[in-house]
C-alpha cells in the first residue's frame, strides 16, 4: 500500500502487499507517509539536546548513564515529546463543568507514574493564558502534579536563551557586530530562519513579528510601546487600569515574553529578553522615516504622563533614552556603506549590523556633550581613550546584586547597557567599554580589553 499520490496499489503492482483476507496484522507492510515539517521537527529536537546538555543528559557508552543509583541507564533525553501549539483554549471551561486540560494533565500523569522513560509535554501558546496550566486557583485538585508541592508548570524561559550563539571565547571583539554573531542571542527562532549564511527577509519577519503588522505604524500605541520596550526596557505600572490588557495583548501579538507567574495565577512577570537583533530591527523602524521617532516618542510621553509607564525613582527612562538615541543619531550621520542599514538587506550574513557597531568613545562624547567636552576634559584624558571604542543596542535593567567582574564580557559581545546594581555600590549606568588594541593582528585583538565606563 502506498499513500504517496493518493492512489492504492494493487497486489500485481509488485508489492509485498497481500489482500486482506489472507494477512494478518503482523505481516501488513505500510510505507509511512512523509509528514510536512518532518525533517525539520527532528532537527530541531537534536538541536535542543546538544544545546542544553545540562537538561538532557545522554547515556554512557557501554552502558549505563547518569541516573540514580540502581537505576541502569538513567539518560534525561526524552522518549516521548508531546506538543500543543496555541493550547490556551483547553483550559477553557466546558459546558459539562471540566476543562480539557485537566483531562489531558491527568493522563498525561498516569503514563508518567508507569513509565520510567522521560516524557516532556510542551504547551505552547501566543497568550499569557497558557500560565492557566498551573493548578486550578480555588480548588487545587489537579492530578498532574506528580510530585506534591508543584503547583506550577515551569516555563519554557527555564531553559534559557543562545541556544545558538557562537561561543564568546571563539568572538573576536572586531567581529561582534557581524550578523551571523547577534543574530545567535535570545531565541533560536531568528538563527534558524537563516539559509546558505545569507539574510534574506530574516529581518522583515522579525519587524512583523513585532509589530503585528506587515508595517510598522507608529502612531498605533501597541506597536509603538513594543518597538520601544524592546530597546529601552520600558516599565510598567501594574496599578493602572490599562496595565494587564496591554501586557498582554503585549504577549500575545508582540514578543513580550511570560518569564513566570504566580501560583494563584494574579501576577505575571513579562518583558523582553536581550535580543541585540531584535533591537537592531526595533532600531530600524524607530528610524524608518523622518517622522517616526517623532510620532513613537509621542506616544510615549502619552503613556508616561497617563501614568502606565514609569520613568523609574531617579528618572533611568531619562538617561536611556538620551543614551541610545544619541548613538542612533551618531551612527546614522555618516554610515558605512557596508553596513546592515534596511529591513530588506539580503547580502551576506558577515555584514556588520549598523546598531551593533563599536563608535569611538572619545568622537560619541563629543557628540553627546558638545565639540569642547575633551578641551574641559584635558588631553590627558583625550590620549586615555583614543583607542577606545563602546558597543551597545539595548537596555536591560536588572533587578538584583552583580558582580563587576563579570559585567563586561556580558555586556560587549551582546551589545547591551544595563542599569546595574554593582556590589560595590549603585551604579546608575553600566556600559560595555572595548579597548581596541591598534595592532590589527588577530592575535592582539584578543587581547583587547573590556571595561566599565
Amino acid at each position: 500500500m502506498s499513500l504517496e499520490g493518493n492512489k492504492l496499489k494493487e497486489p500485481n503492482e509488485g508489492t509485498d502487499v497481500v489482500p486482506t483476507s489472507e494477512k494478518t496484522l503482523k505481516d501488513e507492510k505500510v510505507e509511512v507517509p512523509k509528514l510536512e515539517g518532518e525533517s525539520l521537527l527532528i532537527d530541531a529536537f537534536q538541536g535542543m539536546v546538544i544545546a542544553m546538555p545540562h537538561i538532557f543528559v545522554p547515556v554512557i557508552s557501554g552502558g549505563k548513564g547518569k541516573g540514580k543509583e540502581g537505576e541502569g541507564e538513567g539518560d534525561n533525553e526524552p522518549k516521548l515529546a508531546i506538543a500543543f501549539d496555541e493550547a490556551h483554549p483547553l483550559s477553557k471551561l466546558s459546558g459539562k463543568g471540566f476543562r480539557p486540560s485537566h483531562i489531558l494533565g491527568r493522563v498525561i500523569n498516569s503514563y508518567s507514574r508507569n513509565n520510567d522513560a522521560p516524557v516532556w509535554v510542551v504547551f505552547a501558546s501566543t497568550t499569557s493564558h497558557v500560565a492557566d496550566f498551573s493548578a486550578p486557583q480555588v480548588i487545587h485538585d489537579s492530578q498532574r502534579v506528580a510530585v506534591a508541592g508543584e503547583l506550577l508548570y515551569p516555563p519554557y524561559t527555564d531553559l534559557g536563551w543562545d541556544q545558538l550563539a557562537t561561543p564568546l571565547t571563539k568572538m573576536l571583539a572586531n567581529d561582534v557586530a557581524k550578523f551571523h554573531h547577534i543574530v545567535g542571542f535570545g531565541r533560536p527562532l531568528w538563527k534558524s530562519h537563516v539559509q546558505e549564511k545569507v539574510v534574506d527577509g530574516v529581518m522583515e519577519l522579525a519587524a512583523q513579528k513585532l509589530c503585528k503588522s506587515k508595517s510598522f505604524d507608529p502612531k498605533v500605541p501597541d506597536q509603538a510601546l513594543a518597538v520601544l520596550s524592546q530597546r529601552f526596557g520600558l516599565d510598567i505600572c501594574f496599578g493602572h487600569p490599562d496595565a494587564v490588557s496591554y501586557v498582554e495583548t503585549a504577549v500575545a501579538s508582540h514578543l513580550r515574553v511570560c518569564f513566570s507567574r504566580t501560583e494563584d495565577r494574579i501576577w505575571s512577570h513579562t518583558g523582553y529578553p536581550s535580543e541585540p537583533f531584535l533591537s537592531c530591527v526595533a532600531a530600524m523602524l524607530l528610524h524608518e522615516t523622518h517622522n517616526s521617532l517623532l510620532q513613537a516618542l509621542l506616544v510615549l510621553k502619552e503613556k508616561v504622563d497617563g501614568g502606565m509607564v514609569e520613568t523609574g525613582q531617579s528618572g533611568e527612562l531619562t538617561s536611556r533614552l538620551l543614551l541610545l538615541l544619541a548613538k542612533d543619531l551618531f551612527i546614522r550621520e555618516n554610515p558605512s556603506e557596508d553596513a546592515i542599514q534596511d529591513l530588506r538587506y539580503n547580502k551576506s550574513e558577515d555584514a556588520e549590523l549598523l546598531d551593533c557597531r563599536k563608535v569611538s568613545v572619545i568622537e560619541f562624547l563629543a557628540y553627546l556633550f558638545g565639540t569642547t567636552f575633551w578641551s574641559r576634559a584635558g588631553k590627558e584624558a583625550e590620549t586615555v581613550f583614543q583607542h577606545a571604542y563602546i558597543n551597545f543596542s539595548h537596555w536591560v535593567p536588572m533587578t538584583e546584586f552583580i558582580s563587576p567582574t563579570l559585567i563586561p564580557n556580558t555586556l560587549q559581545p551582546r551589545s547591551q547597557v544595563l542599569d546595574a546594581m554593582v556590589k560595590s555600590g549603585l551604579c546608575d549606568i553600566g556600559i560595555a567599554q572595548a579597548r581596541c588594541n591598534a595592532d590589527p593582528s588577530a592575535a592582539a585583538r584578543r587581547q583587547n580589553d573590556s571595561y566599565i565606563f
